[in-house]
């Protein structure tokens, strides 16, 4: 169910068990992610039924995850991440 090995964030969730969650609703969601570590949200979203409906925001404090992230997530599908960093 979950392989460790990809993990590129200490408290990564499986994307597996965000997408069965995402699937539990009716129909598109407006979905905030405020501690986006490696954006397994939203590739668990573009995986759920309703696919790229929903909306998302993901938001990461640590400039090197939110790198780390785009990239993670760029690998499998193109995507947009809005972001405001703290100067």
């Amino acid at each position: 169910f979950y392989n460790r090995k990809n993990k590129i964030h200490p408290t990564q969730k499986p994307e597996e068990l965000l997408t069965r969650i995402i699937d539990t609703a009716e129909y598109p969601q407006k979905i905030l992610d405020p501690f986006m570590g490696s954006g397994s949200t939203y590739k668990a979203i573009t995986n759920s039924k309703f696919g790229d409906q929903h909306k998302f925001l993901g938001i990461e404090q640590d400039e090197d995850m939110f790198g780390r992230s785009l990239q993670y997530v760029s690998k499998w599908r193109l995507f947009r991440f809005f972001t405001q960093t703290r100067r």
